[in-house]
């Protein structure tokens, strides 16, 4: 069973979504986002969205990637499995977060900087970066 979650990032609304699926994240997925928005902030603020987005993943994946379970990627399409009721979508260039849910509906739509300012956790992420600016 596990803590599931899924994150995709896109460049654009009409871009094809990468997305970073994580086994036991689920409980903290929002905190997770928001650490890793903040650590692109810089990429995303000189909109080098290439880089920016594998900031975020590799924050997403943190020090998992030579572990054979835990964490997965897939382009254009995200599990279907019944514990998967929403998961995250980022848009770089509209700077959006969306939780969308299993039938593809949207829901919510916050700013990125107003989704860092929201879920980074000021224990892991905004101490650690003491003087930068929210998006």
């Amino acid at each position: 069973m596990g803590d599931r979650v899924n994150y995709g990032v896109r460049v654009s609304e009409t871009s094809t979504p990468l997305y970073v699926y994580s086994q036991w994240g689920g409980s903290e997925a929002k905190e997770n986002l928001a650490g890793a928005l903040l650590h692109a902030q810089s990429r995303l603020s000189m909109a080098d969205y290439d880089y920016a987005m594998r900031i975020i993943v590799s924050r997403l994946v943190g020090s998992n990637w030579e572990s054979e379970t835990g964490f997965g990627l897939s382009v254009g399409d995200v599990g279907t499995e019944s514990d998967y009721r929403f998961h995250y979508m980022v848009n770089l260039t509209a700077g959006i977060v969306h939780m969308v849910h299993d039938d593809g509906s949207f829901h919510g739509g916050q700013t990125v900087g107003e989704f860092v300012a929201r879920y980074a956790s000021l224990q892991n992420v905004a101490t650690q970066h003491a003087g930068l600016d929210p998006l």
